[in-house]
């Protein structure tokens, strides 16, 4: 199994719910990732990895895949603004779009199926990256994407219709069939009060207009001195920190703030959103991740990923522009915490279906791969996969405690060495002999000393 992700919590979060399903549907499947950080990805995830550029190396990887999939987004036009545009593709391609279309290229030819799974794209108004999508399609990809924009932006792009089926993103699943919330309680080891504070999740984004942070600052004073509830800063990305830390800077009630220097955990995140109020979110991930546990988010549209998913939970009135007013912001956010049951209420009616039609999207994948595990592929025989199932940091904190309880151990058999002798010396100080042998030792000091005095005194 192939998997393309870039690296932030969203997308993370995507590759585990992926490689949990796969790996709990195929229990001997090996899973291997194609990623921005190839170390991180095995270190934290333990699956083999390779960064994009490593194509020969790619190449092989296929070459005994049964699938490539792909989960998380760049399928828009910026990140083909540092490139050379389409030739890119035929040279030194990374993860934006020509990227991804060089690798379906690969797998094209070596017969192996490939699923776009619960993606988002857009915009695609560039010629460069519609290249790339189209020619995603002439591979033969299967796009699933998670909304009705991003399925047009495919059909503008020269997708072909029968190659597009919508489907939902893949975080639905969490609501339903894959447990990864915790109970509640995380927001304690934060200093934050469940259900009093609410979660503010931003990004440096170059459509950010300039006063930008300043409104922002202004807009979140307001609603902690109107509502009483604390806003907490949480990166969904470490990049987030800096515009976290601009904000924060310019707001008067900096002092009353959380903030969080650096991403936390899946654990400690999912837990912040179980006992947060509501979400002020660019991050897509922050709002679907709150909406999942039926609580509402307002979210800044700076992508049409954003306005879809928004649109699709029929969530609109909790949609603002990157340039909406202070009074808008605080307005926004009033109302959705005034009016919040009935919110909670429609949101969990619009999530109650979507974990079924996310599931949808892995059936699909599971019926190609096992289409494709019916055919004889004359290299397979040749790759052997030694898997690792837990990941590094995981085997290097277990072989850390087992160190220490060996020098533990060492520890203790010292003291009691110690001990023993000491034991030793106190019992022996007490014995007969040793107290003769210490007056037979002082007894020469003692005459020596009467001799010296009574020579002075001659």
């Amino acid at each position: 199994m192939n998997l393309q992700i870039n690296r932030n919590f969203g997308d993370d979060l995507l590759l585990e719910i992926a490689a949990l399903k796969i790996t709990r549907r195929y229990s001997e499947s090996v899973v291997q990732v194609i990623g921005a950080n190839s170390e991180i990805i095995e270190h934290d995830y333990g699956f083999e990895a390779l960064t994009p550029e490593r194509k020969h190396e790619i190449f092989e990887m296929l070459r005994g895949a049964n699938s490539l999939s792909f989960y998380g987004g760049l399928l828009f036009d910026d990140p083909m603004a540092d490139t050379a545009g389409i030739v890119e593709m035929f040279s030194d391609a990374w993860i934006e779009p020509t990227g991804q279309a060089g690798v379906c290229l690969m797998a094209w030819m070596l017969g192996v199926p490939i699923k776009f799974m619960g993606i988002g794209a857009g915009p695609l108004e560039k010629e460069a990256p519609r290249l790339a999508v189209r020619t995603m399609g002439l591979a033969g990809a299967r796009f699933l994407p998670r909304d009705e924009m991003t399925c047009q932006c495919l059909r503008a792009a020269g997708v072909p219709e029968g190659s597009i089926s919508k489907k939902v993103d893949l975080a639905f699943l969490l609501g339903k069939e894959l447990d990864f919330f915790p109970k509640g309680g995380a927001s304690a080891s934060f200093g934050l009060v469940k259900n009093k504070y609410f979660m503010v999740s931003l990004r440096t984004w170059n459509l950010n207009p300039p006063d930008y942070c300043e409104r922002i600052a202004q807009a979140l004073d307001q609603v902690m001195e109107r509502t009483g509830y604390v806003a907490a800063f949480v990166p969904f990305d470490q990049e987030d920190i800096e515009i976290h830390r601009d904000i924060v800077r310019l707001m008067k009630n900096r002092d009353a703030v959380v903030v969080l220097w650096e991403r936390p955990k899946r654990d400690n995140l999912l837990g912040l959103i179980v006992d947060s109020r509501f979400a002020f979110a660019m991050r897509l991930h922050c709002s679907i991740l709150h909406h999942v546990l039926g609580k509402p988010a307002i979210g800044l549209d700076y992508n049409d990923k954003i306005c879809a998913h928004f649109e699709a939970m029929g969530q609109n009135e909790a949609l603002l522009a990157l340039d909406a007013s202070v009074d808008d912001m605080v307005a926004v956010v009033g109302s959705v915490d005034s009016h919040y049951d009935e919110l909670s209420d429609a949101i969990c009616k619009k999530i109650s279906s979507k974990a079924d039609v996310a599931q949808e999207a892995f059936d699909e994948l599971f019926s190609s791969v096992e289409r494709q595990m019916s055919c004889t592929k004359d290299c397979a025989g040749s790759l052997t996969f030694y898997p690792r199932f837990r990941s590094l940091s995981a085997e290097k904190l277990s072989d850390a405690i087992i160190d220490i309880e060996k020098m533990k151990g060492q520890r203790d058999e010292a003291t009691c060495e110690r001990d023993a002798a000491r034991a030793a010396m106190e019992e022996c100080e007490q014995s007969y002999s040793y107290r003769v042998g210490s007056m037979l030792l002082a007894l020469p000091r003692k005459l020596r000393q009467a001799f010296s005095k009574r020579s002075e005194e001659l």
